[in-house]
């Protein structure tokens, strides 16, 4: 009974980590340039598209410093 009730207590922390840890990775995900490049490759018809929208990304993003 004593192990049953540890083994659930250890189980629900580890989720509450994992949960955690889950959420500071989309977080982080969210913040990142890769997400914004892969939104861009998806809403791209081929290659070429997509790398004129990234060089006209940065073009833009000179601009505005």
């Amino acid at each position: 009974e004593c192990n049953a009730k540890l083994l659930k207590k250890n189980a629900e922390v580890l989720k509450n980590k994992a949960s955690d840890k889950i959420e500071q990775g989309k977080k982080k995900f969210n913040k990142s340039k890769l997400k914004e490049k892969l939104i861009k490759f998806k809403n791209s018809k081929n290659h070429k598209e997509f790398m004129d929208k990234i060089k006209e990304w940065q073009l833009i993003k000179k601009l505005k410093n």
